[in-house]
């Protein structure tokens, strides 16, 4: 008998509560190992920003960078933007100030907050699961950093994402994104605008050349059936044994008012004005 571990599938959500879920453990205190799975109902922007941590001052710090230029955009006006919170682990020299994703009903995302040591473990059963299964019916994948890679038209292209962090109560935060299908025409848009903003991009003229979609080359491949082996072969993997579940109606009402706020508090999506928001400390 394994450690339990609450999974609650969540399915396509709406943007409140797809930006607030980014959040979870700043809003709700996670109080036992607890797996999510969930998708955008519709194409979003998502623009990143994670308060940095300052070693010499000991305290979590804010960018604000003004990302007007892209919310205000007469040409992202037919585009739904929006700016998640979330923290990173390491100082603000690291790395681009912002990151951009686009996310539809074509990317799941898997998010588990657990109390492995080193952490380390999650991130690889992850990695061996979506890489094996991929293996086990002839695709070819490579890793590098917390990324994966599938052979897709005789290179190897991304289409799996992941990112640790610290959470609260001893616990340790990762996600894992995997990409059916692209947006590339909302790709497009957002890296032709103009804009003074330092906005993390490939260096490449044609994004496709560096990421992918699985169903790309993979139409094949069930997505439910895929993603619910990914599920059984990691919680085997770490000894979880999986209890079905779904929010309570207390922590809903909170991640989606929290997700609406970020969604329509101009200080905060246009600036990253955090002032206004309760966050957990750690």
């Amino acid at each position: 008998m394994g450690t339990k571990i609450r999974y609650v599938n969540l399915d396509k959500v709406s943007p409140e509560l797809f930006v607030g879920l980014w959040e979870y453990d700043f809003i709700i205190q996670p109080k036992e190992l607890t797996l999510f799975r969930f998708c955008s109902d519709r194409i979003l922007v998502e623009f990143w920003e994670g308060s940095w941590f300052d070693k010499k001052d000991k305290k979590w710090k804010d960018r604000n960078t003004n990302l007007s230029d892209y919310f205000l955009s007469t040409e992202l006006s037919d585009i739904e933007l929006v700016r998640p919170y979330s923290r990173l682990d390491y100082g603000e020299e690291y790395g681009d100030p912002i990151s951009y994703y686009v996310q539809s009903p074509n990317i799941t995302n898997f998010m588990m907050f657990h109390q492995e040591d080193p952490a380390s473990k999650v991130g690889k059963a992850f990695e061996d699961s979506i890489r094996e299964i991929l293996q086990d019916i002839g695709i070819e994948t490579k890793n590098k950093s917390n990324d994966i890679f599938l052979k897709s038209g005789g290179t190897f292209k991304k289409f799996c994402g992941t990112l640790r962090r610290p959470s609260v109560s001893g616990y340790t935060y990762k996600d894992v994104s995997l990409t059916y299908k692209l947006e590339l025409d909302v790709v497009s848009q957002i890296r032709n605008i103009s804009s003074q903003v330092k906005v993390k991009k490939f260096d490449v003229e044609d994004i496709s050349e560096m990421i992918c979609g699985i169903w790309e080359d993979y139409p094949e491949i069930d997505k439910n059936k895929f993603e619910s082996e990914i599920i059984n072969r990691v919680c085997d993997i770490l000894n979880f044994e999986i209890k079905d579940d779904s929010l309570t109606i207390s922590e809903k009402k909170m991640l989606f008012e929290r997700g609406n706020r970020r969604l329509t508090e101009d200080e905060w999506y246009l600036y990253g004005n955090n002032e206004k928001f309760d966050i957990y400390k750690y």
